[in-house]
């Protein structure tokens, strides 16, 4: 037979490919071979792709921060306008693969966070906008690429890329525009390829190796660019030449030095080695392409987690995964003159896509799951395009009324995954939806219930944040976050006993030779300094000063250590000793080379504050000035630093620093009012009163301050001894709001200590009609009636007590009392 003859039958066949491959030379027969251009096209058809991704992904206009988002939003770099030339030149510092910083050298993404930063700040919806329009950029260079293809359904293959549900994870998370980022310039660089190959021009292969190189720069994972662009030759040409190959060679060059790069870059921060031998990733490589075509092809029970499955090489049901991926490409190879390359092809580029991330090589993310959604976005091009390109050529000679079926299927497929799409995306409306959707699908995601824990008390659902991270500590006990978030909620719920308890379990662990849990591990600073804040507030002074020891011991210079142990010593009134102590804390810190410097400036507070006390009062001012060279000139950081000091009872270095915010800000009204509250705490009562003056002369038609500062002027005249001033104020705060639960508990107490029954009753009434389920509001009808000679009337209130509370120690107590006190009427229950 000759060459001609065998070169015919080649290229016989019939498949949706080969028809492909004809129209696409039939197409440039007729413009004389000229390629297409990437921006003709028909603006109605355009329209339609923006309007489905808007539609169905309007969800994600209400989105918010989530988990790694937070990579972005603490970044230092993304903050400061020299953080540009610190993403790109600043590596060593800028990078890093720890939770608060990123681990790969992916400058590009970074820079479009940098910008946005600068024109929104951290609005998240800016951000997730941003992300809809590269998805939008993305579904309109599919759809050109394929047309340029001649792939049948080109429109309607990138609809279904527009509004799969297992694109949501790339879109919605805002972190995750590494994947649409690079997904943009790979298609570019794509697409000029082809059109270069189809007409030979340097400008088309300059921009498509420079679109691969910002691919690259924006995330590796598109690393296999190259092989893509054989596979697409082969699938137009049926062979590749030698001189594709000598075409290709440059990407495949640049696109090795920079996958080397950047896996040596993460590697030397953060050495990542999970102990899978070969056979065990053949494995999972092979079992993951299936699990990411099943989602493709049924995409429900979406988990941004997946839970990872069990590897067992020694069993022969485990090896029926790669020996099916085998089989199907020996199938698609044996018909794939029936059905052309195109399903071969598109195989073939499913697979090499995502190799990278299939569990060959190791990755940070193997450790909590094999899978990802957002790892098949650009991937899941090739199925698509072939299942669309495959049903559309067989439906084209469909007539009569088949084809308004074929239609409506096709717009029925469209609105499912439209619908499927919106409530995925609005699993990322906060950390709480987010984590709850993860673990309501994966209940073993350990780390999600240490994040759904902090994301419950940073809402302060404090029961619930407590339940999650005690689920935390049950699957994973080696893990200190998950004690800190448990001691965290008990004090928030006023626990502190239990507190203490848990976050010592969580310090024995570190103490288990067998743990190896060493200093460094996360969390272990916060878990010594809970527990030392939880003594603090237990008055356990001494037992706290040992716990900060402790740390210091394992983290000589420890930043919260030092100013622990520093401040506590200044409550303890030992002065003298905390100036020895924080002069050498001072020592085992380092000066900042530029910038601020938190934990300096409050060693040289409380350096201040100690010196203060001891009458050395130019010293004092010396170690304040240090200090507040040490924090921005604004007011807000030097009152961050107040809040905290003035919760946890160090209420000397509160008033320090709201000082300073307010030498920043001589109108700051609110810090007026929390200095009061701090100066009302150290018993400085004229102090304090004065502060609440000048905060009401600056703020007073703000209802909530008005409300506050009426409160402390009620507390502070009651202090003072003045109770008709005390009362007076606490009327008028009642006057203005009636439910305030506060003021009439405070009012009641006012009453009983200076024995005025009657009125204590009349307020006790009104508080019980605004908390009419209040065993202890009975408790305290029933105190004030006894005191008033009405003890059977008492004996009732206790009774209904017990019957809201069965377990109420003070309803039991003071009904015993009254019983015993009916017949000589000797003994007085005790006081609300």
């Amino acid at each position: 037979m000759g060459k001609a003859s065998r070169n015919k039958r080649r290229h016989k066949g019939g498949g949706a490919a080969d028809e492909g491959r004809s129209a696409h030379r039939s197409q440039h027969a007729a413009r004389g071979g000229a390629p297409g251009r990437l921006f003709a096209g028909d603006g109605s058809q355009l329209f339609g792709l923006f309007l489905l991704i808007a539609v169905f992904y309007f969800p994600a206009t209400r989105a918010g921060f989530v988990w790694d988002d937070m990579i972005m939003t603490g970044s230092e770099a993304v903050r400061s306008w020299s953080g540009l030339w610190q993403l790109w030149f600043e590596t060593e510092t800028t990078y890093h693969p720890d939770n608060t910083r990123e681990g790969h050298f992916w400058p590009l993404v970074y820079t479009t966070f940098w910008l946005e930063h600068k024109l929104w700040g951290y609005a998240p919806l800016g951000y997730h906008l941003t992300n809809l329009l590269l998805h939008c950029a993305n579904c309109w260079l599919i759809w050109r690429l394929l047309r340029y293809l001649a792939v049948p359904g080109a429109w309607f293959a990138a609809a279904i890329f527009a509004v799969h549900p297992v694109h949501v994870e790339a879109v919605v998370w805002v972190i995750a525009r590494k994947d649409l980022l690079s997904t943009l310039f790979y298609l570019l660089a794509a697409f000029s390829w082809l059109r270069f190959m189809d007409a030979p021009k340097p400008g088309r292969y300059a921009l498509a190796l420079g679109a691969y190189i910002a691919a690259m720069l924006s995330k590796t994972i598109v690393a296999s660019l190259p092989v893509a662009l054989l596979i697409a030759q082969w699938w137009r040409n049926g062979r590749i030449t030698r001189r594709d190959m000598l075409r290709v060679l440059p990407f495949f060059v640049l696109g090795l030095a920079l996958a080397l790069h950047d896996t040596f870059f993460y590697q030397t921060r953060e050495a990542v080695s999970f102990d899978y031998s070969i056979p065990d990733r053949v494995l999972i490589a092979s079992q993951a392409l299936w699990f990411y075509l099943g989602k493709l092809l049924w995409p429900v029970d979406l988990a941004v987690i997946y839970p990872r499955w069990a590897i067992d090489a020694t069993a022969l049901t485990a090896w029926l995964w790669p020996l099916a991926a085998l089989m199907v490409v020996a199938l698609l190879w044996a018909f794939r003159r029936a059905l052309g390359h195109g399903p071969l092809a598109g195989a073939l580029f499913f697979a090499v896509t995502l190799a990278p991330v299939l569990g060959i090589f190791d990755s940070i993310y193997m450790q909590w799951s094999f899978v990802a959604d957002r790892y098949q976005y650009l991937a899941s091009l090739g199925v698509i395009a072939v299942v669309i390109g495959l049903v559309t050529h067989a439906t084209r000679a469909l007539t009569g009324p088949w084809r308004p079926a074929t239609l409506a299927a096709a717009g029925a497929l469209l609105l499912t995954f439209g619908v499927l799409s919106w409530r995925q995306a609005g699993i990322y409306e906060d950390n709480i939806t987010f984590n709850s959707h993860i673990i309501s699908l994966n209940p073993a995601a350990r780390d999600v219930w240490l994040n759904l824990g902090v994301a419950l008390a940073n809402a302060d659902q404090d029961t619930e944040a407590l339940a999650a991270a005690q689920q935390a500590i049950k699957l994973r006990p080696d893990s200190l976050r998950a004690y800190t978030n448990a001691g965290k909620a008990l004090v928030a719920l006023a626990r502190y006993d239990e507190a203490e308890a848990v976050l010592r379990r969580g310090i024995a662990r570190t103490r288990d030779e067998n743990s190896h849990i060493s200093p460094n591990t996360d969390g272990y600073p916060g878990l010594f300094l809970d527990l030392a804040a939880v003594l603090e507030r237990l008055e356990q002074f001494d037992e706290a000063l040992a716990v900060y020891n402790e740390l210091l011991q394992a983290q000589p210079g420890e930043g919260g250590g030092l100013f622990g142990a520093g401040g506590l010593l200044v409550r303890m009134g030992r002065f003298e000793e905390a100036l020895v102590f924080l002069r050498q804390g001072l020592t085992q810190t380092q000066p900042p080379v530029s910038g601020h410097d938190f934990v300096r400036a409050r060693l040289f507070m409380q350096m201040s504050v100690a010196a203060q006390q001891l009458g050395r009062h130019e010293e004092a001012a010396e170690h304040r000035r240090i200090a507040l060279m040490n924090v921005p000139a604004a007011p807000g950081p030097a009152y961050g630093v107040a809040e905290p000091l003035h919760e946890d009872g160090r209420l000397s270095e509160a008033v320090a620093w709201y000082a300073a915010a307010l030498e920043r800000d001589p109108k700051f009204a609110v810090a007026y009012a929390a200095m009061g509250d701090a100066l009302f705490g150290l018993g400085r009562y004229d102090e304090a009163m004065a502060q609440v003056r000048r905060a009401r002369s600056l703020l007073p038609a703000d209802p909530e301050l008005a409300r506050r500062l009426t409160h402390l002027t009620a507390r502070t005249h009651a202090a003072q001894g003045n109770m008709a001033a005390a009362v007076a104020a606490y009327q008028r705060l009642l006057q203005r709001a009636p439910g305030d639960v506060v003021a009439l508990r405070e009012l009641v107490s006012l009453y009983f200590d200076y024995k005025q029954y009657a009125q204590a009753l009349d307020v006790l009434e009104a508080l019980a009609a605004v908390a009419p389920n209040d065993a202890e509001v009975r408790v305290n009808i029933g105190v004030v009636l006894h005191n008033l000679g009405r003890s059977e009337e008492a004996l009732a209130q206790f009774e209904q007590a017990l019957v809201m509370d069965p377990n109420s120690a003070s309803a039991q107590s003071n009904r015993a009392l009254v019983r015993q006190s009916l017949p000589a009427d000797s003994a007085a229950p005790v006081a609300p």
